[in-house]
């Protein structure tokens, strides 16, 4: 295997074919055409391949180097029936150079409507000074708009002069060294600005693209509605929907996405790789990487779906998931050979994640090696926890309380979860078996409870699988067609509007619903299923996935074991959706059923959005629509008080002081707390907040501009921490940056609120005069007034081009 990982730069000569033409270059001798290429593909890890060596021991790997000026280092093992595993013994490093480039200092995000300074640095290694023409692309349509200096009205241009928008600048940059341009802009457009900017000397030029994410200000909001078209008794079909938008939406924030697809695992096969949007950063959180992988690999081979090309792509994708997945967890395995959310750091190992951890490593083995040793030893553990009335108990930290049980039905919940587990391992415990056979007669009112044990005694073809199953119906609600299991909500809860997670069930009711249909699939009754999996593919969210880590493997799971039961390969129609004058059309059939379709509705001028299908099988649509709005009502489970502290604009630090409103205490909860445009998370500082009571864990994402921080659960006394975030890029006229908090198994338990710097970086701290677009003395009709001395481009931005220029001559010419 070879792999290359880190940021080596094709030379100026290479690729020739693949070279973009952006301009020319003005010499002695008059015009002459340089080549440039445009450079755009900046990835973090180049190379990660196989290859078999000829009968000389040689191996040929030809690649075209990516277009990062940077190192990147390369490094091999070999394996071998007579030689074993072998490794290079240094690794080897590839540099790429240029004598002559740019490039863009960008922050990971900003919002609409802030002003950014955006830094080109110009980097010269050719044996002489050069003046530099560089020029960002500006047109109607670039997706933002130049910022010009205040102190210049449109009443003081002469019209005589045409004054265009400044996208150019000259700058003189000495050889061996590097100088910096600066344009003034202000994003206008959500979405992604592809921003070029090109670069002439007069013997050498470059070109670069890089993307720059803008979002819209506010709160996000996101809806999905996915359900079945079912053909298998008609041959046609026709649904409407009505996508309604509160008053206070932001302007030109709605997106919206309809897709369809003819197997109901598509969307998670497509998705494996994103199936929650929540941070991983726990024992169990990670097994959602892992997991679904079985699923799906199961579904695949049961119905004979792995083709050749399909099967290579998808076993070599899941395994190396499944890999990555099994090596993290166990860094999560603690000494006395159980699990827990954060490993030996914790002070007892959890029952439950233990369990979780056994049956899915169990069902792992037959894709890829698994120690029998450590997972027998974890099964070990698992009978040390069983008490003598059969029962299992948890002794480390609670993370999912829905399992524990109330005082009522005991740890019902969770001997089922182990016994489940342990019959996975080919494991028949009997005095748990006994214990839930037992426990019917109390748990009947309990719907999770009941849900689970009701499976268990399937899964162990138990004499009492017929009264639990009948117990599992006497719970179960109708509605609209669909069937579900849900417990009653408090008061308390849901009753908000303009909330993400608004009319989505809580992850247990999801849960329970799974438990119910992989009931129905082991009775032999999937084919009376349908207003089951019509329900839980309602849930879905955009991904295929669901709330969270744990309803997201059990529904799954469950409807990985309802689409191996019924399926057929008789898919055929044709599907059209429609909003207003807006129309697109999809065909669906055998060969194309395991691929996402979608389209994204442009121009949304109703309402109402029209889905008609002809044909004949069993496919699946989804719509998808997200906004952002100014203000969210918030059920107020948490409470959160903050204060901003902050002595400069280039630093600040915000207090927070959060407890839980409800009875009790909330379940694992995450912050998600994300800094205002151009800071990032001061990560020294951060790391140290796990001395805090009940604070668990922190991490960055997003190039820390975001922080996770984990607590074992929040009850009624205050957890108080401080967060740092220090200014690293020039962004003004910042927007308020969002936190969220919330319980992680009952995310519709959460909070949202807005904070805001203190002092705001004004363009004036951001750029000086020589950011802004310039207009010439000669095109005014009276000179602006004086304001005093503005400061140089200025006291952040003067010693950054020193600064990386350092950095890129260490790694570039030293090394």
């Amino acid at each position: 295997l070879f792999r290359v990982a880190a940021p080596a730069l094709a030379s100026l000569s290479a690729d020739v074919d693949n070279d973009l033409m952006v301009g020319s270059v003005m010499t002695k001798s008059g015009s002459t055409s340089l080549n440039v290429r445009l450079r755009s593909h900046f990835p973090e890890t180049w190379i990660w391949a196989d290859l078999f060596a000829n009968e000389h021991g040689l191996a040929v790997y030809n690649a075209v180097a990516p277009d990062t000026i940077t190192s990147w280092i390369a490094s091999a093992f070999s394996l071998s029936d007579q030689y074993g595993l072998n490794a290079l013994s240094d690794a080897k490093k590839v540099t790429v150079f240029r004598p002559f480039f740019i490039r863009l200092q960008l922050p990971y995000s900003v919002k609409r409507g802030e002003a950014i300074a955006l830094q080109v640095l110009i980097f010269n290694y050719l044996d002489k000074d050069e003046k530099v023409n560089v020029i960002l692309d500006y047109h109607k349509d670039s997706g933002f708009e130049f910022i010009v200096k205040k102190s210049v009205s449109s009443s003081m241009i002469k019209k005589s002069v045409e004054v265009k928008p400044e996208n150019s600048k000259t700058v003189t940059v000495k050889h061996e060294s590097s100088s910096a341009a600066y344009f003034l802009i202000r994003p206008t457009k959500v979405g992604t600005l592809k921003l070029s900017v090109k670069a002439f000397a007069q013997s050498a030029a470059d070109a670069i693209q890089v993307p720059l994410l803008v979002e819209a200000e506010g709160y996000p909001v996101s809806y999905t509605r996915s359900f079945a078209i079912d053909m298998k008794e008609r041959n046609t079909f026709k649904q409407s929907f009505q996508l309604d938008h509160p008053e206070d939406m932001i302007d030109d924030s709605m997106k919206i996405e309809v897709s369809v697809i003819g197997d109901i695992m598509a969307p998670v096969i497509k998705n494996l790789d994103s199936l929650i949007h929540m941070p991983d950063g726990c024992g169990e959180q990670n097994m959602i990487h892992f997991v679904p992988n079985i699923a799906v690999m199961q579904y695949l081979i049961s119905t004979n779906r792995l083709e050749s090309n399909l099967k290579q792509t998808l076993l070599r994708y899941m395994e190396a998931e499944m890999y990555v997945g099994y090596q993290r967890e166990l860094t999560y395995r603690r000494n006395d050979d159980s699990y827990s959310a954060f490993g030996n750091a914790d002070q007892q190992g959890s029952t439950w994640l233990t369990a979780f951890v056994v049956r899915s490593f169990s069902e792992a083995k037959s894709f890829i090696f698994i120690d029998e040793e450590k997972l027998k030893l974890s099964a070990a553990f698992l009978a040390n926890q069983q008490k003598e009335n059969g029962m299992f108990e948890e002794n480390g930290q609670v993370l999912h309380s829905g399992l524990q049980g109330g005082s009522g039905q005991g740890g019902v919940p969770l001997t089922a979860y182990v016994y489940i587990a342990l019959l996975k391992t080919g494991t028949n415990n009997l005095e748990a078996l006994n214990y839930l056979e037992q426990s019917l007669d109390y748990i009947s009112n309990n719907t999770y409870a009941v849900s689970i044990t009701a499976y268990a005694l399937h899964l162990a073809n138990s004499s009492k699988k017929d009264a639990a199953f009948y117990l599992l119906e006497k719970l179960s609600s109708s509605k609209d067609g669909q069937k579900f299991w849900a417990a009653e909500l408090s008061s308390e809860s849901n009753n908000g509007k303009n909330m993400s997670w608004y009319e989505k069930p809580r992850p247990a009711d999801v849960e329970s619903t799974a438990y119910a249909l992989l009931v129905h699939v082991l009775r032999g009754e999937a084919s009376n299923a349908f207003p089951i999996v019509r329900w839980l593919t309602m849930q879905q969210d955009a991904f295929g996935g669901f709330s969270s880590s744990q309803d997201t493997v059990v529904g799954l799971q469950a409807l990985a074991a309802f689409a191996e039961a019924t399926y057929s390969a008789n898919v055929e129609m044709d599907v059209t959706v429609k909003n207003g004058n807006e129309e697109a059309a999809f065909a669906i059939n055998s060969k194309n059923s395991l691929v996402l379709q979608t389209y994204e509705i442009r121009n949304f001028v109703e309402r109402q959005i029209d889905i008609f299908a002809t044909g004949r099988g069993l496919a699946f649509a989804q719509i998808k629509w997200r906004y952002n709005v100014k203000s969210l009502d918030n059920n107020r489970p948490f409470l959160c008080e903050t204060d901003v502290s902050q002595q400069a604009y280039t630093a600040f630090t915000v207090s927070f002081c959060c407890k839980y409103m409800f009875e009790g205490t909330s379940n694992m909860a995450i912050m998600e707390l994300t800094a205002p445009s151009g800071f990032v998370i001061d990560v020294q500082q951060l790391n140290g907040l796990t001395d805090t009571n009940q604070l668990q864990m922190v991490e960055t994402k997003k190039q820390d501009t975001q922080a996770n921080i984990y607590f074992d659960s929040i009850g009624i006394s205050p957890i108080c921490f401080n967060v740092s975030s220090k200014l690293a890029y020039q962004v003004a006229d910042q927007k308020p940056a969002i936190v969220r908090l919330y319980d992680y198994y009952e995310p519709q338990n959460r909070i949202e609120f807005e904070y805001k710097v203190k002092k705001e970086v004004s363009i004036e701290d951001a750029c000086g005069d020589s950011c802004y677009a310039e207009i010439s003395s000669a095109a005014l009709t009276e000179q602006p007034a004086s304001k005093g001395t503005m400061p140089n481009c200025c006291s952040i931005i003067q010693t950054l081009p020193v600064l990386i220029y350092l950095f890129y001559y260490s790694v570039l010419r030293f090394h």
